[in-house]
């Protein structure tokens, strides 16, 4: 299916109620037409309702997002961290397949499941996290995507790959016309200091690649009788640092599964500033699609 990109329009504005319903049925399930949205950023996610069965979730991929080859490699990552008897949530197979196409659509299904978010601040649910992270991390190690980027600072999440993520969105911000003149010396000052803290600390050749959840905050995460049911989101290849947000009850817990690498520690306040400069490249680049 040829997809055509129109920038000057909502990527969803295609998607109605209707065509939540269609796209559900097409692959052979009744549905009794309820449909609720759940919170999601990226992507649309709605609980649909099935006749005489528990209701379901269906996940529509953002159009020129992602290829069909790189959510696939997700959905095989879900399915070994399910063999493994993982706590993943992942997507049903309808006749084999598990990624299904409903107009200009990429979608999926998924089995509905309850609980609540994990509480941060309770040190044994972090050590208990902590264990359920490092093992999908080794299943992780098997093998790298092939159709995913690695984050490395210089992913192309703007124009150029020949500048950094914070150089991007730097030249973003002061040419968008949204910084006050007054602040703008001090912001580039900021920005090229930031770059170069960044560039000292990050050595991504020493440190470990492999398979992750890349998008883990609470928001994804569901506890239920002490099991943690880790939501489906967008996997990178990235370096292995994402347990360390909270470090101490974190770590400690992971290393009764695996050994943290102590050089990997040393790049986390390097990858949270490249994160967040990421963000602002993507948020303007947004505001000015639809403006």
């Amino acid at each position: 299916m040829t997809r055509i990109e129109t920038p000057s329009l909502h990527p969803y504005q295609s998607l109605s109620p209707d065509a939540v319903i269609d796209a559900v049925e097409s692959v052979g399930l009744l549905t009794d037409m309820r449909q609720y949205p759940l919170n999601s950023y990226e992507n649309r996610v709605y609980q649909v309702g099935i006749e005489e069965e528990t209701p379901i979730i269906v996940k529509f991929y953002r159009p020129n997002r992602w290829s069909k080859s790189a959510i696939l490699e997700e959905h095989q990552f879900l399915a070994e961290l399910a063999e493994e008897d993982l706590p993943v949530v992942a997507p049903l197979e309808f006749n084999g397949q598990t990624l299904f196409e409903y107009k200009e659509f990429y979608f999926s299904i998924s089995p509905r499941k309850s609980g609540h978010s994990p509480e941060i601040a309770n040190c044994d649910q972090l050590e208990y996290l902590g264990r359920w992270l490092a093992r999908m991390h080794q299943v992780g190690r098997d093998y790298n995507f092939q159709h995913r980027p690695i984050w490395n600072g210089q992913a192309a999440l703007g124009k150029s790959q020949d500048k950094t993520i914070i150089e991007q969105s730097c030249e973003t911000v002061l040419n968008s016309g949204l910084l006050n003149e007054d602040f703008r010396p001090a912001y580039e000052s900021l920005c090229r200091d930031l770059n170069e803290l960044v560039k000292q600390q990050y050595q991504p050749a020493m440190s470990d690649t492999l398979r992750i959840h890349g998008d883990c905050h609470v928001g994804n995460l569901q506890q239920r009788f002490k099991i943690v049911v880790f939501d489906r989101e967008i996997r990178k290849l990235a370096q292995m640092i994402q347990l360390h947000r909270v470090i101490n009850d974190f770590t400690s817990g992971k290393e009764t599964c695996v050994l943290v690498n102590q050089v990997t520690l040393k790049l986390f306040d390097a990858k949270v500033i490249q994160h967040k400069f990421g963000k602002i490249l993507m948020h303007i680049a947004k505001k000015q699609q639809f403006e």
